[in-house]
């Protein structure tokens, strides 16, 4: 499993970050292409209808109207194809912007596994009991909140292209392709998360295609990227990932596990 937990790592750094906390190791990467995600309830395919400047703003915008939302409902599927770690791991659960936690079920390997992010830690239970991990002591350059990675999208490039209008879990939204740039992202961001970019840069990732689905009030409903690294393990794995917050505002109570 620690395998996978790498890749979801790897993931997460371009999308909404779980703090695995595993190093990739391995010589390269480079980001692949940016499809349309094959999943339920995924936007079908939109003809471009535009790109410019005003784009590239309303991306970089996003992180904020988001985060202003405070909370969330967070799902995400990751499918793995090459490699030891190929399968699919999901992810269900709940986000707190400010301060930054989370609490999320992951399922992978016909394993179940939960996950809790408050006051610096990360708790995860498998079976019945729970390990304590202090995120500042992850190596990797894991993202230590989950709004590392939307902070991300203030380093996409001017080349944005609007793919038009869907409705994602019955969300009326916009489609926008486009490029993270891992050096312009790093250098808006804080200590940590320049760790983490910084990580991918040094296994040859040095930008990421996105797609990002925005509702009407300029927040992120959907974010989808397909990563394809080598040198992991025995050889190449592609890692495709979809990510979805809905139900914005939802009470949201995230705790530490009693006992942990």
């Amino acid at each position: 499993m620690r395998t996978r937990y790498v890749a979801v790592s790897a993931v997460a750094v371009a999308v909404l970050g779980l703090a695995a906390g595993c190093n990739p190791g391995g010589s390269s990467a480079s980001g692949g292409g940016g499809e349309h995600p094959a999943a339920s309830g995924s936007p079908g395919a939109a003809s471009s209808t535009g790109t410019g400047p005003d784009l590239q703003i309303a991306l970089q915008r996003a992180y904020g109207k988001t985060t202003d939302a405070k909370t969330a409902k967070i799902s995400a599927t990751i499918k793995i194809t090459g490699g030891s770690a190929a399968g699919t791991t999901t992810m269900s659960g709940a986000v707190q912007f400010d301060p930054p936690a989370e609490q999320v079920t992951v399922r992978t390997a016909g394993q179940q596994v939960e996950a809790i992010m408050v006051d610096g830690y990360e708790y995860i239970k498998t079976g019945s009991s729970w390990r304590k991990i202090d995120i500042s002591s992850l190596t990797g350059g894991a993202p230590m909140d989950p709004t590392q990675a939307l902070a991300y999208l203030q380093g996409v490039s001017s080349s944005v292209t609007k793919l038009g209008t869907s409705t994602v879990h019955g969300v009326r939204a916009t489609g926008y392709r486009a490029t993270v740039e891992v050096q312009k992202a790093a250098a808006k961001q804080g200590a940590k998360a320049q760790d983490a970019l910084k990580n991918l840069s040094e296994h040859g990732v040095h930008s990421i295609p996105v797609e990002v689905w925005l509702d009407a009030d300029g927040r992120v409903v959907r974010e989808h990227s397909t990563l394809t690294m080598t040198g992991v393990g025995s050889g190449s794995m592609t890692v495709d990932s979809t990510t979805d917050l809905t139900g914005y505002g939802t009470p949201v109570h995230i705790s530490a596990p009693a006992g942990a």
